[in-house]
């Protein structure tokens, strides 16, 4: 523990040398446990005044053909997410869910945590506040090695510098304007100015923060792979846990007098962040995927990236504009952001319009944690003991669906409703029942078998399915995937065409 809080010290110490900037006295006020701006990219006197003074104190008809093509992109679509490396989860459970102790059944509410519904409601107060769903607060999480937060900044507040040593945090802005940024274990600093829509990774367990840097306040809402992320406040961690005042006048190049002011400050806290520190060491601490062994992974042929790398600007579009007719899924996964590789998180912005579904399918790499921004659902899993939990949702609802298992959204209500999931791994992996029993050449006495039919209800399920199923594949990817087809068509028309070229020159 005290070389971890040494690594961190000396990080800070080495960006603030990097950056030509000296710690002021009242580094942290103990008013604040967690905010967001870069206290280490002060561009101006005016900027560092700024940080320190903030510290301190379905029904949608296609035709037969387009099922056909459908299908193609399915299976397409199958084999390019499968060529990913995917990191799942924390390691597996060996049930579907973890019961707490002396408790044998259980309903839809277990699954369900109701804790955020002010969250939707409010706008934000003064200074930075966090709302959680975690294991903590939400026990059905243990094992499915995902959580989420909400979290909202007043104008001009800070999250100020922290780690998570379980997970990566992976934000979603929502509303109003964040400077974002973190510091890899080169010390080098990756910032950038999000608006909303905008999506950006923190790797896990390097310090990052996040600074309101406009006039108007700003929401956010953060995925983590882990049901337990952990979170280490760099300013509490180093002045407020006993570490000798000489160790501390050293490592940060100052002398015991300034080091006892800034003690000072965290003084009032001091309890109150060992109590935390304790409830939190107390908990199961489901770590995330397998570790890699860098911060993040480059693509390939790339040796150096800023911080628009870790950003994704592809759900802009999502936050300015309702659902349309039917469902719709608009991910920010890995083949949609690069930077998400090894991170072992992921999340998605799904819209419903009155009336719609978002069919039975599973998650093979990773739970849902699905959070009801507006509107109502109704929701539901199947167990491997074939027991089905449901459940109602209203506005800030947070429900679980345990990893791999079948999975259904409603809305039933005559209103629109919009969600954000959070899921454990960078490629949760989406298996569609309908289309992947009736839509990919299963043989029609199999499937009679299998339901307990004849041949000619199974191929009348295949003709409704290919009349009715609407858009299980989100235009989005529709579209990337017909546009890299287009090109890997052209790359090999012109290798045919020099090759062409070549055997008939001399």
């Amino acid at each position: 523990m005290s070389e971890n809080r040494s690594n961190l010290s000396n990080t800070i110490v080495d960006v603030v040398k990097q950056k030509n900037t000296k710690l002021h006295p009242r580094f942290l006020h103990p008013d604040h446990e967690i905010s967001s701006f870069n206290i280490f990219k002060l561009n101006s006197t005016a900027n560092a005044t700024l940080i320190i003074q903030s510290l301190c104190p379905c029904d949608h008809k296609i035709t037969t053909e387009a099922m056909a093509l459908n299908k193609v992109l399915f299976l397409m679509l199958l084999a390019f997410a499968t060529s990913h490396v995917a990191t799942a989860g924390d390691p597996d459970i060996t049930s579907d869910f973890i019961l707490p102790p002396n408790v044998t059944a259980v309903d839809g509410s277990f699954f369900t945590y109701t804790g955020l519904r002010s969250a939707v409601n409010s706008q934000p107060g003064a200074g930075f506040s966090v709302s959680k769903a975690a294991s903590a607060e939400l026990p059905a999480l243990l094992g499915q090695s995902v959580s989420l937060a909400v979290l909202k900044y007043s104008a001009g507040s800070v999250n100020p510098p922290h780690t998570h040593p379980r997970s990566a945090e992976l934000l979603f802005l929502v509303q109003g304007y964040l400077e974002v940024g973190f510091v890899d274990t080169g010390n080098k600093l990756y910032t950038q100015s999000l608006q909303p829509g905008d999506v950006f990774v923190f790797p896990k367990g390097l310090i990052h923060y996040q600074y309101c840097n406009s006039g108007s306040a700003a929401v956010a809402v953060s995925a983590f792979g882990s049901a337990n992320a952990g979170t280490v406040s760099v300013p509490k961690s180093v002045f407020a846990t006993g570490v000798d005042d000489v160790v501390l006048a050293k490592s940060f190049n100052t002398d015991v007098a300034t080091i006892q002011k800034l003690k000072a400050a965290m003084a009032l806290n001091k309890v109150l962040f060992l109590m935390l520190l304790a409830f939190a060491i107390s908990h199961v601490a489901t770590a995330s995927g397998p570790d890699i062994t860098s911060d993040f992974i480059l693509p390939p042929n790339l040796t150096a990236v800023d911080g628009s790398f870790f950003t994704y600007t592809g759900l802009r579009s999502v936050v300015n504009s309702q659902p349309g007719a039917g469902f719709s899924v608009s991910k920010a996964a890995v083949a949609e952001f690069p930077a998400l590789l090894g991170q072992s998180v992921s999340m998605a912005v799904l819209k419903y319009s009155a009336g719609s579904v978002n069919p039975p399918h599973t998650h093979p790499r990773s739970a849902e944690l699905l959070f009801l921004v507006n509107g109502y659902l109704e929701v539901g899993f199947v167990d491997t003991g074939n027991k089905l939990y449901t459940r109602s949702l209203q506005p800030g609802d947070v429900f679980v669906f345990p990893k791999g298992l079948i999975h259904y959204q409603y809305c039933n209500s005559g209103s629109a409703a919009i969600a954000v999931s959070a899921f454990g791994s960078t490629n949760a992996g989406t298996v569609s029942v309908p289309m992947s029993v009736f839509a990919t050449g299963v043989d029609d006495v199999v499937l009679a078998k299998s339901f307990k039919t004849n041949d000619g209800t199974i191929q009348e399920l295949v003709r409704n399915l290919g009349r009715n199923l609407g858009t299980l594949i989100d235009s989005d990817f529709v579209k990337k995937l017909l546009v890299l087809l287009s090109l890997v068509t052209g790359i090999v028309s012109l290798i045919l065409l020099i090759n062409s070229h070549s055997r008939g020159t001399p």
